[in-house]
């Protein structure tokens, strides 16, 4: 008799088929790759090295050390960002590939997988449309008062710098939508054994992890870096939209949770029910006795139902997640506020 072996679903075959644009970049770039990053790494303080020596030497900036100073917390901010980009989006991809068999057993019931819950991560169009866009809105001064080459270098340098910020930004985008295609699938949640998070556990790590790579990418940029007033809108619209993505892609997932929480307290309900009914004609001791087994397993159903989560992570993180957006956010409305007024 041969052995018939299952092969995996071809959507999840190969987890390199959807790499990040920068981790395709790095690996066609010449040379070893850490001298790929490092070069990647130094382009914002180039960028702020070579404006201060360019009006220095055009004469337009007498106070050449005084612009310097006001450029390097920016210079330096994004020079955090570039690296902590690169290695977040590839994180994210990589954790984001290893769960696909995971959440195949979740929604395929024993049939043949339907196609990668994560898929998209690998674009090049989408990063560098938002690089391109981010550049020029914030290059707009720039266009009409610089030589058209200069203007031209200029945004090829600020193309280089955010394409590792909005590569992140797109594996984000495609992890919350794949979250939300998963949230529509019917989940084969598993019978409540003591997980809260009914099998969702992976899921709401690998949410998490998402957030907090997107977060502490943007929030350093957002409070030291950023010091421009368009700079600053466009970081504060990217970071609370990031925020509300984050809870709309789990909305669908926390509708089933919530739905099977409340599956089991009807059970427990019933239950319930079912105990007492001998007693509502005869409530005497010997029938108590009687029920008391019933009435035990009610109570612990019951007790287990009200500890099953209605989000694939404990409700601590989850508070401790809308105190990190709320104090990024009103820091950041408190600069929008203060920039005009010079401080």
């Amino acid at each position: 008799m041969h052995q018939v072996i299952a092969q995996p679903h071809p959507a999840i075959l190969d987890p390199r088929q959807d790499l990040p644009l920068t981790e395709r970049l790095l690996a066609w770039l010449p040379g070893p790759r850490w001298a790929s990053q490092a070069g990647w790494i130094a382009l914002p303080l180039l960028r702020a090295l070579g404006t201060v020596a360019f009006l220095e030497w055009t004469g337009k900036n007498p106070l050449c050390w005084g612009l310097g100073l006001l450029v390097l917390p920016e210079a330096l901010a994004f020079t955090y960002a570039v690296p902590h980009a690169l290695w977040g989006a590839a994180r994210i991809a990589r954790e984001a590939s290893a769960l696909e068999p995971r959440l195949a057993e979740l929604t395929s019931a024993g049939q043949e997988p339907g196609p990668r819950v994560f898929r998209g991560m690998g674009s090049t169009l989408g990063p560098v449309l938002i690089a391109l866009s981010i550049s020029l809105c914030l290059l707009g001064a720039t266009v009409g008062t610089a030589d058209g080459w200069i203007v031209l270098a200029l945004l090829l340098l600020a193309l280089a710098i955010h394409l590792p910020i909005t590569t992140l930004l797109w594996t984000y985008l495609m992890l919350m939508v794949g979250l939300h295609r998963l949230g529509a699938r019917h989940l084969i949640l598993e019978a409540y054994s003591g997980d809260g998070s009914l099998g969702l556990l992976p899921v709401g790590k690998l949410a998490f992890t998402g957030f907090w790579v997107f977060a502490a990418n943007l929030a350093p940029l957002l409070l030291i870096g950023l010091t421009s007033l368009a700079s600053l809108v466009v970081g504060l619209v990217v970071f609370i939209a990031g925020v509300l993505v984050f809870f709309l892609s789990l909305w669908r997932v926390h509708g089933q949770m919530g739905r099977a929480r409340q599956h089991q307290l009807l059970r427990a309900q019933a239950l319930y029910e079912e105990a007492y009914a001998p007693l509502r004609t005869a409530y005497t001791l010997e029938t108590l006795e009687a029920r008391s087994g019933l009435l035990g397993a009610a109570e612990a159903l019951e007790r287990r139902a009200e500890a099953i989560q209605t989000w694939p992570f404990s409700d601590a993180l989850l508070a401790r997640m809308v105190v990190i957006g709320l104090s990024v956010v009103t820091a950041i409305l408190a600069r929008l506020v203060m920039k005009p007024l010079g401080l």
